[in-house]
């Protein structure tokens, strides 16, 4: 999976990093984390761990992990 920022430039610091709005990290790491679960339930099926209960976490509480530079 990737993921396409238009005009990604607009969002590069003086120093060299990308600084991306909060809003975009959110919805990546929302976007990764349904993926990923979709990818586990797939793997899982027909398995021992077939009925167990992917969590569903807060794409914000986990974007908060992120480096602080992340973010603008």
């Amino acid at each position: 999976m990737f993921f396409e920022i238009e005009n990604l430039k607009q969002y590069t610091s003086p120093g060299g990093k990308t600084l991306l709005p909060p809003e975009v990290i959110i919805n990546i790491v929302g976007v990764s984390i349904s993926h990923a679960r979709a990818l586990f339930a797939k793997s899982l099926a027909g398995t021992l761990y077939d009925n167990v209960m992917l969590p569903i976490l807060n794409q914000e509480s986990v974007a908060e992990h992120f480096p602080g530079y992340t973010f603008r």
